[in-house]
């Protein structure tokens, strides 16, 4: 009774909290995430995921994205993954149509286990080309460095970990003289619904000095399950 009274509050807070971020500020979004994994082999696993992301406080949608990739357990403590990712967006504020972006990324990960927490670290190489053309430089691929670390906390006796984390995007090949072009802040609360089936609630705080807005507040919901 008390694991169950103890779960609904944490939720309860973490939707008051999120409530009154994007009531208190101009600049937010909705992120509505889901992504499924699939063992296919021993340490191999084929994962899958989709996004609807929206900005004037969630009543505008900008873009959405589909994913599809296979993750690699190298040992207890490293994975390894490559995905590619169609993107639908709105290309300079034309919103009377979506435009392709085509991204190939790979990522490597580990996780360290101490305690109660779990530290990790990811680093992910993407390319990305476009469909949408303005300036002869947008017909050539741009890649980019991704940077992302993340510290969980198990609560004990109850399904609810809580989570904060730090990502950095730089480029790769060119230069502008700005070595940390965007970078997000966040934090949040996964609930673990069943062993195949889980939610998480995060609050995204953005900032960008290459694209605008320059400051965005993002409110993310996300729902994985595991085949």
């Amino acid at each position: 009774m008390m694991v169950t009274m103890n779960k609904k509050a944490f939720l309860i807070f973490f939707l008051m909290l999120f409530s009154l971020i994007l009531t208190a500020q101009d600049k937010n979004g909705i992120w509505y995430e889901a992504d499924a994994s699939m063992k296919l082999i021993k340490k191999l696993k084929a994962e899958l995921a989709g996004s609807i992301r929206t900005d004037e406080n969630g009543s505008h949608l900008y873009s959405y994205w589909v994913q599809g990739g296979l993750r690699y357990k190298i040992n207890d403590y490293f994975y390894a993954g490559a995905y590619y990712r169609l993107i639908e967006r709105i290309e300079d504020n034309d919103d009377s149509n979506l435009y392709a972006r085509h991204r190939f990324f790979i990522d490597l990960k580990g996780e360290i286990p101490v305690s109660r927490f779990t530290f990790s670290a990811r680093y992910r190489f993407q390319r990305q080309t476009r469909i949408y053309i303005e300036e002869p430089e947008d017909e050539m691929p741009g890649y980019t460095n991704r940077l992302k670390l993340k510290l969980d906390y198990n609560i004990p006796s109850v399904p609810l970990k809580p989570f904060i984390a730090a990502e950095a995007f730089s480029q790769t090949f060119e230069s502008n003289d700005i070595f940390v072009e965007k970078t997000r802040l966040s934090g949040g609360i996964t609930y673990d619904i069943s062993k195949k089936h889980a939610v998480s609630l995060e609050y995204i705080y953005q900032k960008s000095r290459v694209s605008k807005p320059a400051e965005f507040n993002i409110f993310a919901l996300n729902y994985s399950i595991k085949l």
